[in-house]
């Protein structure tokens, strides 16, 4: 959750923080610390999502406008082909570091 995000949409919905944490019941303070810890729980998202005006992905992905499902939907589409290719980038790379550690390994043992 980036404070950011929050704070644009706040701004794009007229209000500050402060009428933010009173909306979902929570202090200023709470809602900050929440906020920079990243450590939220579902049922604030959800508050948060409902008061702004956004899904929860809106609040994940940072992405900020006036979507229709569709869009969102593709949105999180890109967003986990993005995170596959990520993935498959740190799988080469422990494959790699592997066969590494075996050539040394060979090379220690004939050596």
């Amino acid at each position: 959750m980036n404070y950011s995000i929050i704070k644009e949409l706040c701004r794009d919905n007229r209000m500050e923080l402060p009428d933010l944490a009173k909306a979902i019941g929570m202090s200023v303070s709470g809602l900050y610390t929440t906020i920079k810890s990243g450590k939220m729980k579902v049922e604030t998202l959800e508050k948060i999502a409902e008061v702004l005006n956004v899904s929860m992905g809106v609040l994940f992905l940072g992405v900020i406008g006036d979507f229709t499902n569709k869009k969102e939907i593709q949105v999180l589409h890109d967003h986990i082909k993005e995170l596959e290719y990520q993935l498959e980038e740190k799988r080469e790379l422990i494959s790699f570091y592997k066969d590494k550690i075996q050539t040394i390994t060979t090379e220690y043992i004939r050596g």
